[in-house]
């Protein structure tokens, strides 16, 4: 009998090989989420340092300056949320390509499995088929001698 083929080995290749090209722009889209999400929190940090850090004893104009401040550190807080927020759809695009691609994979890999334990069984099968035809052979000669 001839060894098993699968055929579709070389899509079957592909199919994990774009897999894991999902994975990797999985990976890499929840590491620039988490740096987003990290320097959101930084601006978040920075505005309640710029809004504590006003003092009673200054005057108009110096009181004027750092509300300047104080609202330039919330905008750029409220630039940081968003940039967030503008990337989650990228990140859900991502992990929704990663199952396509994680099934189209997993469904060659279950085809391989079943065509292989087909040629297997069929494989025994022929061997048993074999082995009954030596014993009723070598029967039908002790029953000759």
């Amino acid at each position: 009998m001839k060894p098993f083929v699968f055929r579709l080995a070389k899509v079957r290749s592909l199919r994990e090989r774009a897999e894991q090209s999902a994975k990797d722009e999985l990976a890499r889209t929840l590491g620039e989420r988490s740096r987003l999400e990290q320097s959101a929190a930084d601006a978040e940090s920075l505005v309640s340092l710029a809004a504590s850090s006003r003092s009673d004893a200054i005057d108009p104009a110096a009181a004027e300056l750092h509300e300047m401040y104080v609202d330039r550190r919330r905008r750029e807080r409220e630039a940081a949320h968003a940039a967030v927020a503008r990337h989650e759809p990228y990140v859900q695009a991502c992990t929704a390509s990663l199952q396509a691609a994680a099934l189209e994979a997993e469904t060659l890999r279950r085809l391989e499995m079943r065509r292989r334990q087909a040629y297997l069984t069929e494989a025994a099968r022929i061997a048993m088929a074999e082995l009954d035809e030596f014993a009723v052979m070598r029967a039908a000669r002790g029953s000759a001698t």
